[in-house]
C-alpha cells in the first residue's frame, strides 16, 4: 500500500541518517580516517 511505501521509505531515512552521524561521529574521534576513505564524503 502507499501507507507501507511511506514508512519504509522513512526506516530507510533513519538508517542512512544514523550511519552518517556514526561515521561523522568517527571521522571526528580519529581525523585520519578522512585520509584512508575519502568516499565518506559521497554519502
Amino acid at each position: 500500500t502507499e501507507n507501507q511505501s511511506r514508512v519504509e521509505s522513512c526506516t530507510d531515512f533513519g538508517h542512512r541518517f544514523f550511519l552518517g552521524l556514526t561515521i561523522a561521529e568517527t571521522v571526528r574521534m580519529n581525523p585520519k580516517i578522512t585520509t584512508t576513505m575519502p568516499a565518506i564524503s559521497e554519502i
